[in-house]
């Protein structure tokens, strides 16, 4: 009853996220320059194939507002990474609110086309812990029709696999603290003449956090989860896909510490940040103790609101905050049009829980 319970809340949980985004007005630095961009047929060539698709497909259905776009986009982000979630996570409720309160949600404010496709590596990360190559490539260039910056990321998937020794993962952490002596940014700007046009522009912007306070928390908590999932865990005896993602960790971690505030760095470490969202609801299953998973709890939760604080309050690098909502995009129409995908979006999420429940069944 507890866990159907946790499924109904998890859905309407969902579902408020969904109308969050999909009503937002200049939430997010990307806002404007998105509605630009869809208002301009020369503009949108820019975009990856996925994208353009959903626009010629609006504009055809005449739905030409650009505020249709973000509607759509935000039930697909929102509807799949759920999906991901019932499939790869102990807890898909947990992961949910983590995805929230970790940053993620708010990211995908901005970054629309990138976490439309960060659903599709997390089911691509999937079948890569059961092996199933083909079924990965095929979700890794379902990726790539939303972002191609996908590309970029399957030598690190490839390298996730790899099995570490436990001294490795501080090994690496203290050599990138070494490095940190050292102007990485300035060795990365002397290679971008390799990088695609498109991303070199990203290695002269700065972002979140830089070497501050900031810097210092986004680092400090992954390390010290690392480090509890280490301590609790004999690495022989962890499947493919506790591996992976903490791979993933170690990886946002060295990223974290070596190019702080990097935006194409940045764009590299937002697939892996997702790490924690998979690997907090491992870890909380594996206490035993009632008293250390509330300890657990008050943990990440503390984190959760310290990183909320001073990344959306206090620095407000998104631009989320003040947030503003379209009422007046609010007509008959348009909820008539929502009350259908919400429909849609109840049917199919409550579908592949029973289809889920009979094939462990």
């Amino acid at each position: 009853v507890m866990k159907d319970q946790n499924n109904i809340g998890g859905i309407i949980f969902a579902i408020l996220l969904f109308i969050l985004a999909a009503f937002r007005v200049n939430v997010g630095y990307d806002y404007a320059e998105y509605v630009s961009i869809i208002q301009s047929p020369e503009a949108l060539q820019r975009f990856e194939i996925g994208v353009k698709g959903l626009v010629y497909f609006l504009n055809f259905l005449g739905f030409t507002d650009p505020q249709y776009f973000f509607i759509v986009t935000s039930l697909f982000i929102v509807f799949f990474t759920c999906i991901a979630f019932r499939v790869l996570s102990d807890s898909w409720v947990i992961s949910l609110c983590l995805f929230v309160f970790l940053g993620a949600y708010f990211n995908g404010l901005n970054v629309v086309r990138q976490y439309m496709a960060v659903p599709f590596f997390l089911l691509a990360l999937h079948y890569l812990s059961n092996k199933e190559y083909v079924r990965t490539l095929f979700f890794l260039l379902i990726c790539s029709l939303f972002h191609i910056s996908i590309l970029m990321i399957i030598p690190w998937m490839c390298l996730a696999m790899l099995p570490l020794k436990k001294y490795m993962y501080f090994a690496c952490i203290l050599f990138s603290l070494v490095l940190t002596c050292y102007d990485m940014t300035s060795i990365l700007q002397s290679i971008s003449v390799l990088l695609p046009e498109r991303y070199q522009f990203y290695l002269q912007s700065a972002f979140a956090s830089g070497r501050s306070l900031l810097g210092v928390v986004k680092v400090v908590f992954p390390i010290i989860l690392m480090v509890m999932f280490l301590v609790m865990n004999d690495l022989r005896d962890c499947g493919l896909k506790e591996r992976i993602f903490l791979n993933l960790l170690l990886f946002s971690i060295c990223l974290g510490l070596l190019f702080p505030g990097n935006m194409l760095v940045l764009r590299i470490s937002w697939y892996f940040d997702i790490a924690p969202v998979i690997l907090i609801p491992i870890v909380f299953k594996q206490l035993k103790a009632a008293r250390n998973k509330a300890y657990f709890a008050v943990f990440v939760s503390e984190y959760c609101l310290c990183y909320f604080i001073l990344y959306y309050l206090v620095r407000n690098n998104s631009s989320i905050f003040p947030y503003t909502f379209n009422f007046e995009f609010l007509q008959w129409k348009t909820l008539y049009l929502i009350a259908i995908f919400l429909f849609i979006f109840e049917i199919m999420v409550f579908l592949y829980m029973m289809s889920i429940k009979r094939i462990r069944s």
